[in-house]
């Protein structure tokens, strides 16, 4: 199963300073990332 695309709705909305954290969380926990010796770029799109 692949994640592509996380869609917010209702009133309670993330702040950037939230999504940053959850995305640095993600980062470091992330197999893939840990094991592969090339350069990668993730970026948050609002």
């Amino acid at each position: 199963m692949t994640m592509t695309k996380v869609i917010f709705s209702g009133q309670k909305q993330p702040t950037s300073a939230q999504l940053e954290k959850v995305h640095n969380q993600s980062h470091q926990q992330c197999f893939i990332a840990n094991s592969v010796k090339t350069e990668m770029v993730i970026e948050i799109v609002l």
